[in-house]
């Protein structure tokens, strides 16, 4: 038993916004949504409230202000050098009913001087299949660095490099998706962070 009571964690204000009754919850603002994920990639959020608030979210569905303020919480964070690249190609979604044929759609704008970054989030839902399983089919490299992408586009134009290697805690948050039974806003901040600066960025419909 204690008799003091304790200091609120910083981390609840964000779950309290998102979660306070039909009434009194509302979504956040770019600058909560940007002081919030801050929190998250310094490790500084318990897992219940990482859990609480990726469904808050989920329920509600994530808004342009707060992808926002995710976005530019993990630029900051990323850090990532400059190489050039023209094609940003996020690839999280597996393929359920059909063969992934965007892949050679990716080859042959690389066989025509297009350099393009591909990322995705691995292999974390059942019964579909990814990009990362057909890498070595496809004569892809996958890259586990910045200097190995540097490398690969200069040599092939394409490259590969997944979300563990360059943001770990979006990693964590997507790995998340089977112990919650739902995907979270986190699939939509990965496609949307262009970590290089492409000067164009791929995004696929997936739910008309």
């Amino acid at each position: 038993m204690t008799l003091e009571t304790p200091a609120e964690h910083p981390f609840a204000e964000f779950v309290r916004i998102l979660g306070k009754g039909k009434r009194g919850a509302r979504g956040l603002t770019r600058e909560e949504a940007r002081a919030a994920m801050t929190l998250l990639l310094e490790g500084k959020v318990e897992d219940t409230q990482l859990g609480a608030f990726l469904m808050l979210l989920r329920h509600k569905e994530e808004s342009a202000e707060e992808l926002a303020g995710f976005t530019e919480a993990l630029r900051g964070h990323l850090q990532a050098p400059r190489i050039a690249v023209d094609l940003d190609w996020p690839t999280y979604a597996g393929k359920k009913r059909h063969l992934p044929w965007y892949l050679l759609a990716a080859k042959c704008l690389a066989g025509n001087g297009i350099r393009i970054l591909m990322h995705g989030g691995g292999a974390h839902t059942a019964g579909r299949l990814y990009t990362e399983q057909l890498l070595g089919l496809l004569h892809i490299p996958l890259c586990r660095d910045w200097a190995a992408v540097d490398t690969a586009l200069g040599q092939h134009q394409l490259a590969f490099f997944p979300l563990h290697d360059w943001a770990p805690q979006l990693q964590r948050m997507i790995d998340l998706r089977n112990t919650l039974g739902l995907r979270s806003p986190i699939h939509s901040l990965a496609r949307v962070l262009n970590p290089l600066g492409a000067r164009c960025g791929l995004q696929s419909i997936f739910h008309p």
